[in-house]
């Protein structure tokens, strides 16, 4: 499979034509995940009460301990990367825990470990920050 003359910008190109914007001052354009994500809420998807937005990872982690005691359903979480700022699955994120008791995300557990390193902290996975987000 030749995937160069498969996966091209063709049809991209097309559509910024279409819509009179320029497609390729758009796409030198770097965009900063961190800075783009910065402040972004964590997210619940829940089964039954749609998107639910939470400020703090912390309020977060509180709010899945919740529903899990209720037996509730949750879709899917979503926290961002510390390192990178993108969005992650809750669930296949590693945390740190500061010593303030606020916790923070990571996609790679070598970037966790040396946050916790430097922080002072202790890695959890999404399980343990779970069960220890209230204590």
């Amino acid at each position: 499979m030749d995937f160069d003359s498969w996966i091209n910008e063709s049809y991209i190109k097309r559509a910024y034509v279409e819509m009179g914007l320029d497609y390729e001052a758009d796409k030198a354009k770097i965009v900063d995940t961190l800075e783009t994500n910065a402040g972004r809420p964590k997210e619940i998807w829940h089964a039954r009460d749609g998107i639910l937005s939470y400020p703090t990872m912390r309020q977060f982690l509180k709010a899945v301990a919740e529903f899990q005691a209720t037996g509730a359903k949750l879709n899917a979480s979503y926290v961002y990367d510390h390192a990178t700022g993108l969005k992650l699955f809750g669930k296949t994120a590693f945390y740190v825990r500061k010593p303030d008791g606020e916790f923070v995300s990571f996609l790679r557990k070598g970037e966790a470990e040396e946050f916790a390193a430097t922080a002072n902290g202790k890695i959890f996975s999404f399980e343990e920050a779970v069960a220890n987000s209230g204590s």
